[in-house]
């Protein structure tokens, strides 16, 4: 009896030190996912034209400019308005100032569709739900997505130049997550 004992705690130190011989190891995966956020934005082969204005006169594009998210990911998306001759951009048109706006739409946008206090272009601000919005947004646009863009301009009360006045006007794409 006792050899069987010491038998089997024999039997029970080998299987012991049999399963202290197994060294597990592991590896990590890892990941780099290749961001690209970008836009795209068509306009007619002219632009966007205003000619033939009057002072102190609203008017909208016939023409929208299509932006598209044509990066790989989702985008939130800001604009920034830039005068780049004489004339500047303000929120309200004065005497060498105009005030260009813009909307999101999914057609072209009417008068009446611009809000004054929310979509005047000038220094980045977001295309979100409240700013640049018609019914369609900025804010996490997928990945080839298309929105149209119309073009409002209140031109100055008043003007010393009567030479072509340009803005330019940039959709910046950020992550989903900006806004």
């Amino acid at each position: 009896m006792f050899k069987r004992i010491l038998m089997a705690a024999a039997v029970v130190v080998l299987g012991m030190g049999m399963a202290q011989a197994v060294s597990p190891d592991a590896f990590e995966i890892s990941v780099t996912p290749s961001l690209n956020y970008s836009v795209a934005i068509a306009t007619p082969a002219s632009g966007i034209e205003f000619t033939g204005i009057d002072v102190g006169t609203t008017y909208v594009s016939a023409d929208t400019a299509t932006v598209t998210n044509d990066g790989n990911v989702s985008a939130d998306w800001k604009i920034t308005g830039t005068a780049l001759d004489d004339w500047t951009l303000g929120a309200a048109p004065a005497a060498n100032v105009a005030r260009v706006l813009a909307i999101l739409n999914s057609e072209a946008a009417g008068s009446g569709d611009f809000d004054t206090s929310n979509d005047d272009i000038g220094p980045e601000a977001n295309m979100d739900a409240t700013n640049f919005t018609g019914d369609q947004t900025g804010n996490d646009v997928a990945a080839s997505a298309q929105r149209l863009m119309s073009i409002r301009l209140d031109s100055p009360t008043d003007t010393s130049y009567d030479s072509t006045q340009r803005f330019r006007v940039e959709v910046t794409a950020y992550p989903s997550s900006e806004f």
